[in-house]
């Protein structure tokens, strides 16, 4: 038996009505190559799957100081063409913080999934939490015109 033999196909052809793709709301978001809670975050604070998140990692160089993160900026343009290429974004966020610094490596493994608890804390504090992640998810909501409240991710998706 041929190697082709393994692999026989039968051709199929007919009319495809293709739509302009998943989502009517597209999110493009740039990440650091090091990040591992914004897209998850992202993904699960969707109040539908008629938001899609659509994610490309840009390389970063530590420590995070000025002259590593401004290394970043030239990068940028073509880590966004890499979002979905010939495609339509309504919006793209660029999530790169440099708290770590401050607060130290540890402290950011403790924390890193400080959106998934921000509900829990206003209850537990009486007053409203907010999170670099979910502040930039918000506003890249209202920048596309999505209004719509996202419960269990604090007050501020909720409005």
């Amino acid at each position: 038996m041929s190697m082709s033999d393994d692999f026989a196909s039968t051709p199929v052809s007919g009319k495809a009505n293709l739509d302009a793709g998943p989502g009517p709301v597209r999110l493009g978001l740039i990440v650091l190559a090091t990040d591992q809670a914004t897209e998850r975050d992202f993904i699960n604070m969707r109040p539908s799957d008629d938001i899609g998140i659509y994610t490309a990692r840009i390389a970063n160089t530590n420590p995070v100081i000025v002259e590593n993160l401004r290394r970043m900026g030239p990068k940028l343009t073509e880590v966004a063409s890499l979002l979905v290429p010939e495609s339509r974004l309504d919006v793209i966020a660029y999530s790169c913080t440099s708290g770590a610094v401050a607060i130290g490596d540890e402290a950011v493994t403790a924390n890193i999934h400080a959106a998934e608890i921000a509900e829990r804390l206003e209850i537990e504090l009486g007053k409203p939490v907010l999170t670099s992640i979910q502040a930039m998810f918000w506003a890249a909501l209202r920048a596309v015109g999505e209004t719509t409240a996202v419960p269990g991710w604090g007050k501020l998706l909720r409005t």
